[in-house]
C-alpha cells in the first residue's frame, strides 16, 4: 500500500506554528499510529516506590548514576534489585518465597 506524510498543525508554541509528521494509508483512509510499540504485559512498571531523600543524597545517586551512563530511576532500581537478590540468594524477582 502507498503510504504518504501528512504534515498537521499539533499546537502553536509562543507564536510559532510547531507540526508533527503522521503517517497515512492512502488506500484505506486509515492514519497509522505512530511510534513505539506497546511493552509486554509482563515488562510494565506501575507500582512505585517513595524515597525521602536529602538534595545531597540525591545529587550523590544522580551522579553514580550519570558515572554509569543511566538516568537516577534506572540506576535506583537496578542497584536495589541487585542488592535484594544477593540478600535474598536469588536471581530473580519472582524467586521470592511465600
Amino acid at each position: 500500500m502507498k503510504k504518504r506524510i501528512v504534515r498537521k498543525k499539533v499546537r502553536e508554541a509562543e507564536g510559532t506554528n510547531v507540526a508533527a509528521s503522521k503517517a497515512v494509508d492512502t488506500a484505506g483512509g486509515m492514519e497509522k499510529k505512530i511510534g513505539r510499540p506497546p511493552k509486554p504485559q509482563s515488562q510494565l512498571k506501575e507500582d512505585f516506590v517513595r524515597v525521602m531523600l536529602t538534595g545531597a543524597q540525591k545529587a550523590l545517586l544522580a551522579k553514580a548514576a550519570q558515572t554509569t551512563g543511566s538516568d537516577l530511576g534506572s540506576w535506583v532500581r537496578a542497584v536495589a534489585l541487585e542488592r535484594a537478590r544477593a540478600i535474598l540468594g536469588t536471581t530473580t524477582e519472582s524467586g521470592l518465597s511465600g
